[in-house]
């Protein structure tokens, strides 16, 4: 690429060539003194940032896997299926929790044509622990 023609007179084109040389390994030298130069003092270089180049990452190393309910801003519960209570700001709560058959092996046990389902039991149970902890204990009907 020529750095200095009629059709590209600009200052930036300079610079972007002489970036350009930089990486791919030149070794560039320019003088920051003119003759009109009154000082006697170099104007200290700024060099050329070449970590782009260097295959260098300097991202955050991720974290290890959270398991901790707590960690998550969640309210960690005692009960076996529920792992986490999280309150809204509006004051409204909902329960989580992921159910497989690494942490529940029983649950290979209740399938339904080579689907495993949650028993109807679990449900029931489910309902009646976070109607407890909302002050309304008592279940009347569950339709699954």
């Amino acid at each position: 690429h020529p750095t200095l023609h009629r059709t590209h007179p600009t200052l930036t084109h300079f610079h972007t060539n002489l970036a350009t040389l930089h990486t791919h390994g030149a070794t560039t030298t320019t003088s920051t003194s003119s003759s009109s130069s009154t000082s006697s003092t170099p104007e200290p270089r700024t060099t050329l940032p070449s970590y782009p180049f260097r295959r260098e990452t300097y991202w955050l190393t991720p974290p290890a896997a959270v398991t901790d309910a707590a960690q998550l801003g969640l309210e960690p519960t005692t009960h076996p299926l529920l792992r986490a209570t999280l309150r809204a700001p509006d004051d409204s709560i909902s329960h989580t929790s992921a159910l497989t058959l690494a942490d529940h092996p029983w649950l290979a046990d209740h399938a339904v044509a080579h689907t495993v389902v949650l028993p109807g039991t679990a449900l029931v149970d489910l309902a009646l622990h976070t109607g407890s902890l909302h002050n309304t204990p008592h279940l009347d009907e569950l339709t699954i």
